[in-house]
Order: structure tokens, then sequence, then C-alpha cells
């Protein structure tokens, strides 16, 4: 379960994604979340559910699509 760390760290990092997801993320080019993705992410981590309204190209895709990666690798770690 996400737990907000006290101690920002840079980037995506600061939200402990698999090794994987954050190899995808260094690739495509993102350096930091965009504000939607630093609202958003974690409480996705942490299971919320939440509605999102922003501008096209604010992030919002990326602020679904990388938390719901990160459940189903750690899913399938567990089940296998």
């Amino acid at each position: 379960e996400y737990k907000e760390p006290k101690l920002q760290n840079k980037g995506f990092k600061r939200y402990n994604f698999n090794s994987q997801i954050l190899s995808a993320i260094a690739k495509i080019g993102y350096k930091q979340p965009t504000p939607i993705q630093r609202k958003t992410i974690p409480e996705l981590l942490n299971g919320f559910n939440i509605i999102v309204k922003a501008h096209t190209g604010s992030g919002k895709s990326a602020a679904f699509i990388l938390p719901t990666l990160q459940k189903l690798m750690k899913h399938s770690e567990i089940v296998g």
C-alpha cells in the first residue's frame, strides 16, 4: 500500500513504482510529474476512486495508467 513519503524524492521515484515502470517513464521522456499527476497518483495508489477534470495534455492518462500498472504488477507477483 502506497504512503506519500515525508521527504519527496525527485521525479516519479517518489511513488516507489516498479523498476520496469520507472524505466519506461524515463524512456518516454517524462522527467517530473505534472500537477495533476502529483495530486492523483498518491490517491490512486492508496486505492481511492477519483474524478479528474483537466486540460488536454495535462497528464491525466498517465496519472491513471501508471498506478494501475503498478497494482497489476504487484498482483502478478503475488498470484504468479
